[in-house]
């Protein structure tokens, strides 16, 4: 009698572990994808809502309002991104926004035009 509880002990053990591992990692894996698709919503509707401000600013690019030489083009992710506005596209780029974007004319204009 124990060695058919042993056997069916073993049994037991040599089909569940390897179950309860799948199924707590197909969880965990749902759980990121999950997280994964708001994220990527998140930054959809940001980069929708940016638009709608960008449009609402008007079409003019801040290079051309601030003059910047060529050089100063060819490092900027906002001539890269025109379909956004500069100061997105260098918090997106940078991973933060400069003070120097927060006192330029074209994010004020951008956050006024948000606001209304």
């Amino acid at each position: 009698m124990e060695t058919v509880l042993a056997v069916i002990g073993l049994f037991v053990l040599r089909l569940g572990v390897p179950i309860v591992v799948m199924v707590l990692l197909s969880w965990g894996v749902s759980a990121y994808v999950q997280r994964e698709e708001a994220r990527a919503l998140e930054a959809e509707k940001r980069e929708a809502l940016a638009r709608a401000v960008a449009e609402a600013a008007g079409p003019q690019a801040c290079w051309d309002v601030k003059g910047c030489s060529a050089e100063d083009k060819a490092d900027c992710p906002a001539v890269r991104r025109p379909d956004l506005p500069c100061w997105l596209a260098k918090q997106l780029a940078v991973g933060r926004l400069s003070p120097a974007c927060e006192a330029c004319p074209m994010y004020q204009r951008s956050l006024a035009a948000a606001r209304a």
